[in-house]
């Protein structure tokens, strides 16, 4: 019962009215204010896929850099000290038997 009065109470249509002038104002998606004159082609970035890319400046230096620290890590980790509990307890073991 109480909740077929709160549904006859005046506020409800015009909730409902609200709602449908809301759900009906058209939206304008992807506008944002931009326009088709300033260049843009749909390529990534700007880029022609069917023409050699220019290298910056930087590039060489960075993919060198990253490809040298990519290597010294490797041999880094490769050689690191065994630094286990049951390394070194083995190596007692072997001490200890006079192995």
């Amino acid at each position: 019962m109480a909740l077929r009065q709160l549904l006859r109470t005046p506020a409800l249509p015009a909730l409902q009215q609200a709602a449908r002038r809301i759900s009906t104002t058209p939206v304008a998606r992807g506008e944002a204010g931009h326009d088709d004159t300033n260049g843009h082609n749909g390529w990534v970035f700007g880029e022609n896929p069917d023409k050699a890319r220019k290298w910056g400046g930087w590039e060489m230096t960075y993919y060198t850099s990253f490809a040298a620290s990519v290597v010294i890590l490797g041999v880094g980790l490769t050689y690191k000290p065994k630094t286990d509990i049951k390394v070194w307890a083995l190596d007692r073991v072997k001490e200890k038997q006079g192995m």
